[in-house]
């Protein structure tokens, strides 16, 4: 008997074919993050410069980041931690690369104080304010997708139902997960795109919850979800600052400020704040709050995404509290990838900025009165110091010119917010594939437990269903 074997050699050469492919996807650099005694930094940033991909570690302190081949650049940072960067090369296979981060020492600057005796810190904060609103001016728009995790746990719960959640299938101290990719689109000077591309949510995949409204947000605001930002206008009626030391960190300086609420309650920061010296931006910052009585932490890392622009990549969240006999917690991380940044290429500003309280004022520079007219405009571009007063005067009238060109300067805020039809089917594979922090084993662990009940579920209602 003649056997064909076309069929089978097809079969071979696809199935090799899609082995060459899964080698070649999976591909990257991974490992762990400790500090020097060998204890694990939970959620430290992981930042892929050359790409713009923003990544972390998971609670274990394990990281895992997927890369095309080729030579990449790997920062990773832990605030309090001095940050590494080494150069990866990626062929075929995973490069192993664990990192031990060393405690940050901070340096006390010599900083001269008029009157009495200010803190320094009250000066660089002045001058991050004075620069807050250049900030936000810096892009005409800007691209970029968001990997959010959610892991939460139910810590407590009244006597009565415990045994109404165990059927339920909910159980203390266990982790119940949510993901989620967006694409989020902006464009001066108020319109917000979001898309989500996918959701993965414990057991039948319905429903999530999301701190977008955090992540869209920005300290550059007055406000943060309803709380006062330390770089609000009226920050000095809310907060006291403290100078705590310096570190460089590459080519530039960073500040370590102390933010104290004048008084406490929920719609105020309190912990530390980074700000770079002469960019007056921010690199960092590591706050509490409280929402309803609920604490908060909230954590971010900052990346230059482009020139001289300073931009969240890493977002951490954790609320916590008990209500009603209920206790539980939940922790947020937010990855910031695929940075796409067009620059305000017409915003002009001064190197530096004067700080009129404390510091002296050139007469030349004092000459120059803050007006709206052209002429005194143009004099303020072309200099290369500012008083805070006249810096701020300046972005403000260029705000306006920029509005006066735009077809639509009526527009005040325009959201929209979509969701993929194939959000809530990716599988597993899918996940794998696109996840920027790998999973802790108490995850993974939650994902089965809900993938097994979702089966048994399934199973039970197959059942009630009579044959035709």
């Amino acid at each position: 008997m003649k056997t064909n074997f076309t069929p089978y050699l097809c079969c071979l050469l696809t199935f090799l074919l899609l082995l060459s492919q899964l080698s070649l996807s999976a591909q990257g650099i991974r490992g762990s993050i400790k500090n020097q005694t060998g204890e694990a930094l939970p959620f430290a940033s992981v930042y892929i410069t050359n790409l713009n991909n923003g990544s972390s570690s998971n609670a274990n302190g394990d990281f895992e980041i997927k890369l095309p081949a080729g030579k990449h650049t790997v920062v990773v940072k832990y605030i309090g931690y001095e940050a590494q960067q080494v150069e990866v090369e990626i062929t075929d296979k995973w490069v192993q690369r664990d990192f031990r981060l060393g405690e940050q020492s901070f340096a006390l600057k010599e900083v001269q104080v008029k009157g009495k005796g200010e803190d320094p810190a009250y000066t660089i904060m002045r001058k991050a304010i004075a620069k807050k609103k250049y900030h936000l001016l810096q892009y005409d728009s800007y691209m970029m997708k968001v990997y959010v995790k959610g892991t939460g746990e139910l810590t407590n719960a009244p006597f009565f139902l415990k045994n109404k959640l165990k059927e339920e299938g909910v159980k203390l101290n266990e982790a119940y997960t949510v993901e989620s990719v967006s694409e989020i689109k902006f464009a001066q000077p108020n319109k917000f795109e979001e898309k989500v591309i996918s959701i993965r949510t414990s057991g039948d995949n319905k429903g999530t919850i999301s701190p977008m409204s955090f992540v869209s947000a920005s300290f550059y605001d007055d406000k943060v979800v309803e709380m006062v930002s330390p770089l609000s206008r009226s920050a000095f009626a809310y907060y006291k600052f403290q100078y705590e030391g310096s570190f460089q960190e590459g080519n530039i300086d960073v500040n370590k400020i102390k933010v104290t609420p004048r008084s406490r309650g929920d719609n105020v920061f309190e912990g530390y704040i980074y700000i770079i010296e002469g960019y007056w931006a921010i690199h960092s910052l590591d706050l509490k709050t409280s929402m309803m009585g609920f604490p908060i932490k909230v954590k971010q890392n900052y990346a230059e995404v482009a020139p001289t622009v300073w931009m969240p990549t890493t977002h951490q969240f954790h609320f916590s509290g008990k209500v009603m006999g209920f206790g539980g917690e939940f922790r947020y991380l937010a990855s910031i990838s695929d940075y796409q940044v067009v620059l305000n290429k017409k915003l002009v500003a001064p190197k530096e900025i004067i700080d009129e309280k404390v510091e002296e004022v050139p007469v030349a520079i004092a000459a120059i009165k803050a007006t709206g007219k052209n002429q005194n405009l143009e004099a303020l571009a072309n200099q290369d110091k500012l008083t805070r007063k006249q810096f701020r005067q300046l972005i403000v009238e260029q705000e306006k010119e920029a509005l006066k060109e735009r077809k639509d300067p009526e527009v005040v805020s325009e959201r929209r917010y979509t969701v993929d039809k194939l959000a809530t089917k990716r599988d597993s594979a899918y996940w794998d594939s696109v996840r920027p922090v790998p999973l802790s084993d108490k995850e993974l662990r939650g994902y089965q437990r809900d993938d097994s009940l979702a089966q048994i579920r399934s199973a039970e209602l197959t059942a009630r269903i009579p044959p035709k």
